[in-house]
């Protein structure tokens, strides 16, 4: 297929995928789980994003390919990512007489859980590599792969048309306690897996599979994208949260899973819960516990709420972000207390800024302007770190609503 086909093709996926329903993200603890990740793939089509930007290799090359990122932090820190990167790309679309895109704060909040998803999606595994750790994790002593391997469980070919890791995760679980038991039994060491090794397996036995990808036989199975919101809800009610708490500050008998650091790949997070289940399982038979099971769905749902804890960002503090207002030159040009009158947008008229995509969207909307007015000028265009939009964010919460500019 060449690279015009294939392009159009990823582009038809992108657009099936956004197809889906999705809500705003409100307010509040919440506000940090979308329903629907992928939603905003058809806001970076729309917005015509994907003219500059690529993902994985499909879509533009003016700028940076989005889907080999690695971002880090939370939705704050996508804000300043965006508004650190609004005058190369003012400068950009100028060029080609296109005009400075304005989000509304739906699109805003559709955009930002879609580029952070990509992190979540995993790369393509190695079959080679595979095999490997399918030996050296000692899988092929029990299970067997297009004929060739152990007996003891069953032959892992079925999984071949599964075209995702998160089948797997929910087998990995669901069968983990009978897997570790015959594992005792035959002496094996219990391997643990990383990300990498999860993907790598699932390729070599899509690769190796004696029913895939014959479609005459049976045709590839997907699952459907996480809904994180859901996984809230899965959290609760499979009595995870007995144990773990999604909140660093409030104490459990396991670790609180927002500190842990888990934005990282589908692929890795089903290598962790294989890793930890042993002692889960120990808490689970000490308070007299039935074993907990997945659908693959739910799996879905859960580790994309697993992956989400990570998007809220931190608390900001109004006296730093009023010295970053001072600082950065914010204060130059607008007005925050009714000082003066602002060359800009008074702030105070701006309030309530009801959830951080507020302020994302306000900044990245503002931002031609800005780039106008500074054009020419001696001033530097400012840098935002995720810890200043936070506490620039306390600050404008701090005295918004209190005015209404007059009609």
């Amino acid at each position: 297929m060449n690279a015009k086909n294939r392009l159009r093709w990823t582009l038809m996926f992108i657009i099936l995928l956004a197809s889906v329903p999705s809500a705003s993200l409100a307010a509040g603890p919440a506000a940090v789980l979308p329903d629907n990740p992928v939603g905003g793939s058809m806001v970076f089509v729309e917005k015509r994003c994907i003219l500059c930007h690529s993902i994985q290799g499909y879509g533009g090359t003016r700028g940076p390919d989005l889907g080999r990122l690695q971002l880090s932090g939370g939705f704050l820190a996508m804000a300043g990512i965006m508004w650190n990167h609004a005058p190369k790309m003012i400068s950009a679309l100028a060029q080609e007489n296109m005009s400075f895109p304005q989000f509304s704060t739906l699109e805003m909040s559709q955009l930002v859980a879609f580029l952070y998803t990509l992190n979540y999606l995993d790369p393509p595994g190695d079959a080679r590599e595979g095999e490997e750790a399918f030996a050296a994790k000692r899988c092929v002593s029990c299970h067997s792969v297009g004929g060739a391997g152990g007996k003891v469980g069953p032959a892992l070919d079925q999984y071949g048309r599964f075209a995702s890791p998160v089948f797997v995760a929910t087998a990995l679980w669901n069968k983990g306690i009978p897997m570790s038991e015959a594992m005792e039994r035959e002496r094996i060491l219990r391997p643990t897996l990383s990300g990498r090794d999860v993907r790598n397996i699932v390729e070599f036995i899509q690769a190796r599979s004696r029913i895939f990808p014959a479609p005459e036989v049976l045709l590839p199975v997907f699952v459907r994208p996480g809904n994180p919101r859901e996984g809230a809800s899965l959290f609760v009610s499979k009595q995870c949260v007995n144990c773990h708490a999604a909140d660093e500050m409030k104490p459990g008998i396991g670790p609180a899973l927002a500190a842990r650091k888990l934005k990282v790949s589908l692929s890795t997070i089903a290598g962790r819960m294989w890793n930890h289940s042993p002692e889960m399982w120990a808490v689970w038979k000490k308070k007299g516990m039935s074993p907990i099971s997945f659908t693959v769905d739910e799996m879905a749902d859960v580790t994309a709420f697993l992956y989400f804890l990570q998007f809220q960002s931190p608390q900001g503090d109004p006296a730093r972000g009023a010295a970053v207002f001072a600082e950065q030159g914010c204060a130059g040009c607008h007005s925050a207390e009714g000082s003066r009158k602002p060359m800009a947008p008074d702030l105070r008229a701006k309030g309530p800024w009801a959830s951080d995509i507020d302020l994302a969207r306000e900044m990245w909307n503002h931002a031609g302007n800005m780039y106008g007015t500074l054009l020419g000028s001696a001033r530097e265009w400012p840098k935002l770190t995720e810890r200043h939009v936070a506490d620039l964010l306390a600050y404008v919460r701090s005295i918004g609503g209190t005015h209404r500019a007059k009609k």
